[in-house]
């Protein structure tokens, strides 16, 4: 009889152990395509960045001036110039632009970017910025003092700031299952700073992670080849909704047409 029970208890641990093989062997395979397809997607959005450049235009009396500073949401990574947010909306505003964004910019090299502004005023600015800083996990109170500068900075340049970061930075299909969660929390912590100074500042913002966008329905659709910036119709939906803030809250000087 003893020796029946351990021959079972053998056999049992046996099964168990192959079962953890099976887990660890999917585990491993699993890890190792992750590992390869998220190398070969930052690779092509080091391309696209390098390919990239900001939408800008000659100053023209009879346009508006816009003014945009930020990272490469601004820039327009992913998509050609004419198809960025700041593209659509200079062409949904007569107006020139002025572009000082730079990929791979934090709030603090947005600080810097006003060093380069070539006018004393502006009708608009749009700063698109944030995103690295929820990537590269910038403290709070770093953020906080950068944003509260940016801000400042632009009052006094424009009365008219709109101000967006990324939308749900993990829903890009991007990230892994574990690190997609991660980019999610620090999303809402840059949002919800985001959120106090530019209420604070008296800053338009166009809260992108609340908007409902049809990014995660059609992906190849709405994302680049890197599957983290976005597609030019990507970028379309953005500007859409930057447009009807815009729309709604200066009515008569941007006017719907």
């Amino acid at each position: 009889m003893s020796g029946m029970l351990l021959l079972n208890g053998k056999m049992l641990s046996m099964k168990y152990s192959m079962y953890l093989l099976i887990i660890c062997g999917a585990i491993f395979i699993y890890g190792t395509y992750e590992a390869v397809r998220v190398y070969q997607l930052v690779h092509t959005s080091k391309k696209l960045v390098e390919e990239s450049m900001p939408y800008t235009t000659d100053k023209r009396k009879d346009q508006k001036s816009m003014l945009v500073l930020g990272d490469s949401t601004a820039v327009g990574v992913g998509a050609v110039s004419k198809e960025s947010v700041a593209g659509k909306i200079a062409t949904a505003l007569n107006a020139s632009v002025e572009n000082h964004a730079q990929s791979g910019a934090r709030l603090r090299d947005v600080v810097r970017q006003f060093d380069t502004v070539q006018e004393e005023r502006y009708d608009t600015i749009l700063i698109q910025a944030g995103a690295n800083d929820a990537i590269y996990g910038t403290s709070d109170m770093e953020i906080k003092e950068n944003i509260s500068i940016v801000l400042r900075k632009a009052k006094k340049l424009s009365t008219d700031v709109v101000f967006l970061t990324s939308g749900d930075i993990g829903e890009a299909p991007l990230w892994p299952v574990g690190i997609s969660q991660y980019m999610t929390y620090r999303t809402n912590k840059v949002r919800d700073i985001v959120l106090t100074q530019t209420a604070r500042n008296d800053v338009i913002f166009v809260d992108l992670y609340t908007s409902e966008t049809p990014f995660k329905e059609d992906p190849v659709r709405y994302y680049a080849s890197d599957f983290l910036h976005l597609s030019g119709e990507g970028y379309g939906v953005w500007a859409d909704l930057v447009l009807e803030k815009i729309y709604e809250q200066w009515p008569e000087k941007y006017g719907k047409k």
